[in-house]
């Protein structure tokens, strides 16, 4: 009788064991929501462009808004990525969050394709700089009268060379956002005087020809080197 006693506790024992097994199974881990984490911390965009933000830690059920649509506009793409367009030039934050309400956010900085300038003069013979302020690096530029003036990219750099008299247009292309900007280029003579020594007695005058430079402009301007009139 002993025996089967013991037997029987033994079993009773192993069977309370297995049910406060099962009941241990049963219990659900609760996992810590974890901090979002991006690739980037902060973006620069051109209008017209697109660039994908990597979703690199989070809890999955993304969601991202702009602070300003109007300067950019953003959608989640696929599971763990952020799109962004450009759309006018400024500067917009978006907020990321995810299913475990955590949220993160990231300042974009909107630039538009501009130059220096958008015109200027240029004595025949002669060279000159316009530089690129802001655009993708990935330029091509051409001229509409090469016999007038020709353009190269040098860097991030407009070098246009002034051949002969006129007026023509240089156009510059981002080629990544295919926007243009365009320079008018006026190619002068150089200036040159009729005479480049002149004397006058006190009270009299004597006119000197301008025979070349601007004529069209007209605007030149006169110093006195420490001479009295």
């Amino acid at each position: 009788m002993k025996k089967i006693g013991l037997i029987l506790g033994l079993l009773c024992f192993g069977l309370v064991a297995i049910v406060s097994c099962d009941k241990d199974d049963n219990k659900q881990v609760e996992v810590p929501a974890k901090e979002i984490k991006i690739g980037k911390d902060a973006v620069n965009v051109l209008v017209g462009e697109t660039q994908v933000i990597d979703i690199t830690d989070g809890n999955g059920g993304y969601k991202v808004k702009s602070s300003d649509e109007n300067k950019a506009v953003v959608s989640i793409k696929g599971e763990k990525q952020i799109a962004v367009e450009g759309k006018s030039a400024g500067e917009v934050t978006l907020t990321i969050t995810d299913s475990k309400q955590k949220s993160i956010t990231i300042k974009v900085t909107v630039s538009d394709f501009l130059l220096s300038a958008t015109e200027i003069s240029i004595i025949a013979g002669k060279s000159d700089i316009v530089q690129i302020s802001s655009g993708s690096g990935n330029y091509e530029v051409t001229s509409e009268d090469a016999n007038i003036a020709t353009a190269e990219i040098v860097s991030n750099e407009v070098k246009i060379t002034a051949k002969n008299v006129g007026t023509t247009q240089v156009v510059v292309v981002d080629k990544k956002t295919n926007k243009k900007n365009s320079i008018t280029v006026k190619v002068v003579n150089d200036l040159k005087m009729e005479k480049s020594e002149l004397t006058v007695t006190n009270g009299d005058f004597e006119i000197i020809n301008i025979l070349g430079g601007d004529n069209a402009n007209g605007n030149y301007e006169f110093e006195n080197y420490g001479y009295s009139y």
